[in-house]
């Protein structure tokens, strides 16, 4: 088993393991739960903030295409007026 993480190259079960000892032995087993729960919460804060940054970027081009779509078929529609205007006098 290999955990890859961005300033680790490759790290298998025996360097997490005494990782994971040191962890023990600095902070002791009674806070180990309350780390592990505010490293979660943090991550799942952060999930929800990348989720609404994604909606949010999602929502703007969805709103910029519309209106994008909307200029370009009020233009063919004056083209399309002014070649009859043309065609007529």
């Amino acid at each position: 088993m290999l955990l890859t993480l961005a300033f680790l190259n490759n790290i298998g079960f025996g360097e997490l393991l005494v990782i994971l000892a040191i962890v023990l032995v600095v902070f002791g087993a009674k806070r180990l739960p309350e780390i592990a729960r505010s490293m979660g919460q943090s991550v799942a804060e952060f999930k929800k903030g990348l989720s609404n940054a994604k909606d949010e970027v999602r929502t703007t081009v969805e709103t910029e295409q519309a209106q994008l779509k909307a200029t370009e078929s009020k233009q063919n529609l004056s083209t399309k007026t002014e070649q009859k205007t043309t065609t007529v006098a």
